[in-house]
């Protein structure tokens, strides 16, 4: 473990890691509460469904105002249950804060077209809830409301969380390579197909007819990481549900903040002896296991890019590839992170640590290091000298500056962000 640990956790918190990533900007400075918009809100759309006679997609999509629109993504192989391809993406619009998802296709007839998928995340509970309007195929008729598909947690998990790959490789995305932000190709397959769908995109405008018309051009230069940053953001807060839910959470956080102070080579060397028992596997088996996984992901993404776009590794995804049997340097310092709250999760506090990531590959831990920022965002909370569990502070939350260096979009944006339905001081 290296010396810098506790310095080098605070860099990577986002899933953006990057200096290089952030030098470009992800969106503008974190905007005040007021750009919220009401539109994206399950209230909204009951009311244009059932007040207004929305009974289709596509007369919804044309009561949203253009501002409500402009956050979001083309997916061109989702791997979702709703049909996406190069020239009919599946879009994925999403909220200021990301709090509130909406995914829905183009291509009429093929699957899931009728369908509205949404996910909305309850600050709350700190849990992410799925939802589903089910259209009336004729337009005829209110769609169906599901207010919580069984379904969804076949891919979301049980836990619900949504399907995003980690920073800097969104595989099945437009852009896919961050953002195409540092590329020098200037006809890759990706882009050529992207330039077809915007062709599609402008007749479906001038005929006056199909849903991607309504979609307004991104506020971000880069809407992949725009994404990426407020997804992480959230998850971080389930994460930290998750972890504050185990008795074992106030001793474990008390032992790791001090191994932050000194980030000595063996992170857990000021754990109590009654918690380094409960370690089934050691540290070093549960580095080498991560680098394993990470090795087999980011190989499973670059196969999966190259058959979606007859291309190989792109430019700076080369850089992930593993070599002679290693890591990438670039990567060694993730793995480490990884290893350490698996080891946290997995090995001290007996949770299962791979459903909380938010990859599509289940052991691909690299994603779910932002867990190693739980020394700033925590750094006010206790253990509760009773019942030993993690206390978080209900007042000390509210940051009037961007508590990481070179962040464009930061949490919390507002008071309260992180007001965990913990135990209360």
């Amino acid at each position: 473990m290296p010396r810098n640990f506790g310095r080098l956790s605070l860099g990577i918190l986002l899933l953006v890691a990057s200096a290089e990533g952030r030098a470009q900007g992800s969106a503008s400075a974190a905007a005040p509460a007021a750009t919220a918009n009401v539109e994206l809100s399950l209230s909204w759309i009951d009311r244009q469904v059932h007040q207004g006679k929305a009974y289709d997609i596509e007369t919804l999509l044309s009561r949203f105002s253009p501002k409500s629109l402009e956050r979001r993504l083309y997916a061109y192989d989702s791997g979702s249950l709703q049909f996406a391809s190069f020239l009919s993406p599946r879009v994925i619009v999403y909220s200021y804060d990301a709090d509130f998802i909406m995914a829905f296709n183009g291509d009429s007839g093929s699957q899931g077209y009728d369908e509205l998928e949404i996910l909305e995340f309850n600050h709350e509970t700190s849990r992410f809830q799925p939802r589903l309007y089910t259209f009336d195929g004729q337009g005829k008729q209110p769609p169906a409301f599901d207010p919580n598909p069984s379904r969804c947690q076949d891919c979301h998990q049980r836990d619900i969380r949504p399907n995003w790959d980690p920073y800097f490789f969104w595989t099945g995305f437009y852009g896919s390579e961050d953002d195409d932000a540092f590329s020098t190709v200037t006809h890759s397959p990706e882009q050529a197909h992207f330039a077809e769908f915007l062709k599609k995109q402008q007749q479906e405008k001038a005929d006056g007819h199909g849903r991607y018309r309504f979609l307004p051009p991104h506020p971000a230069k880069r809407p992949n990481l725009d994404f990426n940053d407020r997804v992480t953001c959230l998850n971080l807060k389930r994460m930290l549900r998750i972890f504050a839910s185990s008795p074992l959470s106030g001793a474990l956080f008390e032992a790791t903040k001090q191994s932050y102070s000194g980030a000595p080579d063996d992170p857990f060397t000021t754990l109590p002896n009654e918690l380094k028992k409960r370690a089934r596997h050691s540290y070093a088996e549960v580095l080498a296991s991560s680098h394993d996984q990470i090795q087999t992901a980011i190989t499973r993404r670059l196969e999966r890019h190259g058959k979606l776009t007859g291309e190989g590794p792109v430019e700076r995804a080369r850089d992930l590839l593993p070599g002679g049997g290693d890591l990438p340097p670039r990567l060694v310092d993730h793995a480490e992170l990884a290893a350490y709250w698996r080891y946290a999760f997995e090995e001290i506090l007996g949770l299962s640590f791979r459903p909380i990531a938010t990859s599509r590959h289940l052991d691909y831990d690299l994603n779910v290091d932002a867990p190693s920022d739980l020394m700033t965002l925590l750094k006010d909370a206790h253990a509760d000298p009773k019942s030993g569990q993690l206390v978080l502070s209900r007042e000390r939350q509210v940051r009037p500056e961007p508590p990481y260096e070179g962040a464009y979009y930061f949490c919390p944006r507002y008071g309260r962000y992180f007001d965990l339905p913990v135990q209360r001081e």
